[in-house]
């Protein structure tokens, strides 16, 4: 007896936004149907579900509905924050982060009738990474684990081993050390910034570091250094290539939930403007009975202020194309307002093109900053 199925067998990472359909069958003669429980790492049930074989024999199950149920913020829809730590203790910059991406394993059991005749308890977590993938893109994720033969490790950023920052703007790096012990952050002169000991296992394999704070305290050597290289013991290697910029004036910032679930962040230095839109609420006859004392015949309930940033953008290079595209597709887009603190805002519009010709682009964004209620009565 053996239960097949179509789990991968190592830890890649899947995109947990799209449709996956875990399949599997068994090599016993007979049967009617199975019974499915959905266990997170640690071993405890999430749910148990009862299926039914289809003409082949083949049970099919789509998991999508269980983890967008646990990997996005699903409590009310309010988004899980974490604290920028701050860089004046330096080792506190690297820490984990079990929200990115969520591990679970499965137990099948096989019947005919009310007995069970076959059996398959999974040992390797099969994991689901905050993302998303489109029609003619891989449905598997980049495949970030250990196991793969690949010399350096892929952050979860949009522009492979390089990053942009801004002095005096918060922003970190998120990358996957799955199965490492011990990290180790250099920079181009192999001087050791952090040595650290994470154990980066099961839902605790998501690490991010933190080149900036959220009161601008950099990460040692950050503005003279071309790179860093992060060393996992016991998992791959990944270097950073570091893009330092000085703003000459001040900007929005935004932080956005980028195609491979990780964040990226973004200074507009360009123009940027206000807009303004008031919708009256309702108002009521009101009682008077002296005309000549009388101010109006109806009272104001109040407005609604629609309040939307508009920003322009002109970009020079490929990378920063990339980051427009990522912008343009991000499902979650955040204002910095200072400190610790993020405004989720709107992206209502946008303008420019790309194309394969020239990488200088004009850009314009349209963001929803949320309605102001003037109550006046």
């Amino acid at each position: 007896m053996a239960v097949t199925t179509n789990l991968p067998s190592d830890e890649r990472l899947i995109a947990g936004f799209n449709p996956y359909y875990l399949e599997f069958s068994s090599s016993v003669a007979s049967y009617d149907k199975a019974n499915l429980t959905i266990k997170n790492v640690n071993g405890t049930n999430i749910t148990t579900v009862e299926l039914i074989p289809d003409a082949l024999g083949v049970f099919k199950y789509n998991l999508s509905g269980i983890v967008r149920g646990t990997v996005y913020e699903f409590d009310q829809f309010i988004e899980p924050q974490y604290t920028f730590p701050s860089l004046l203790t330096i080792p506190n910059g690297l820490f984990v982060d079990n929200t990115i991406s969520k591990g679970y394993l499965f137990e099948i059991n096989i019947y005919n009738a009310s007995v069970v005749i076959d059996t398959l308890i999974t040992s390797i977590p099969v994991y689901f990474l905050k993302a998303s993938r489109q029609i003619l893109e891989s449905s598997d994720m980049i495949q970030y684990s250990y196991n793969t033969p690949s010399a350096f490790m892929e952050q979860l950023s949009v522009n492979d081993f390089s990053l942009i920052c801004w002095k005096g703007y918060p922003i970190d790096i998120q990358f996957d050390s799955f199965n490492s012990t011990q990290q180790l952050i250099n920079d181009d002169l192999s001087n050791t910034i952090i040595n650290k000991s994470l154990t980066t296992s099961e839902e605790d394999r998501m690490l991010r570091l933190v080149l900036i704070d959220s009161d601008g305290n950099e990460m040692t050597n950050l503005s003279t250094t071309m790179k860093y290289e992060i060393i996992s013991i016991g998992s791959n290697d990944s270097l950073v290539n570091i893009d330092y910029r000085i703003p000459n004036c001040e900007g929005q910032y935004f932080r956005f939930t980028n195609s491979n679930g990780g964040q990226s962040f973004w200074l507009f230095t360009d123009v940027y403007t206000i807009e303004k839109q008031r919708k009256n609420k309702s108002r009521v006859q009101r009682n008077y009975n002296d005309l000549l004392t009388a101010r109006s015949k109806n009272i104001s309930l109040g407005n609604d202020i629609n309040n939307y940033l508009v920003i322009n953008e002109t970009t020079s290079s490929e990378q920063e194309n990339n980051m427009m595209k990522s912008l343009i597709n991000s499902p979650v887009i955040e204002l910095w307002k200072g400190g610790n603190q993020w405004q989720r805002v709107e992206m209502t519009n946008n303008s420019g093109s790309f194309s394969n010709k020239t990488t200088s682009k004009q850009f314009s964004f349209t963001f929803d900053l949320g309605i102001i209620n003037n109550q006046s009565y």
